[in-house]
């Protein structure tokens, strides 16, 4: 990507404002505006299950794979609206991640609750002896590939 200049003239426009701003310079490949929309995208704090759809909509690279990695690492379960967002591809992907992860429990309690850098046992402080961050980093390539999911190379 081109070096983009972010624009001070006018912070904190509204996210929707935004996306709409983006479909138009999408459509009509107004690239330097598509660029500085996405850098203000990028800090914005629109759920990640918006990303991953925006992501696939504009085709916007970089956003598919760290979104679908952080949801899987979030505890509480996606809703009806963020499944229809992420689209029946993405939330397949979702669910593999989070079932993979989950496999990874504390050898020394059984407890699969992980503390927040996902290498010690919640319940214990055990070492669980890895990082599921980076497995599930490979975990999502290997679902991809199994899956013949050329479209997500493209976006990650």
């Amino acid at each position: 990507m081109p070096a983009v200049h972010r624009s001070i003239v006018m912070p904190g426009i509204p996210v929707e404002t935004l996306l709409l701003a983006l479909r138009v310079a999408t459509m009509w490949n107004m690239q330097a505006i598509r660029d500085n929309i996405i850098c203000d995208l990028v800090d914005s704090d629109i759920y990640l299950s918006r990303r991953v759809e925006v992501a696939l909509t504009h085709n916007i690279k970089g956003w598919i794979k760290p979104c679908l990695m952080k949801l899987a690492e979030l505890e509480e379960n996606i809703s009806y609206i963020q499944s229809r967002q992420l689209g029946l591809e993405a939330t397949y992907m979702l669910a593999c991640l989070r079932e993979h992860m989950s496999g990874y429990g504390c050898s020394n309690c059984g407890n699969r609750k992980k503390n927040k850098s996902r290498t010690t046992c919640y319940s214990c402080g055990h070492s669980l002896g890895h990082d599921s961050a980076s497995l599930a980093s490979e975990r999502f390539d290997l679902i991809a590939a199994e899956n013949g999911w050329d479209w997500i190379s493209e976006f990650s």
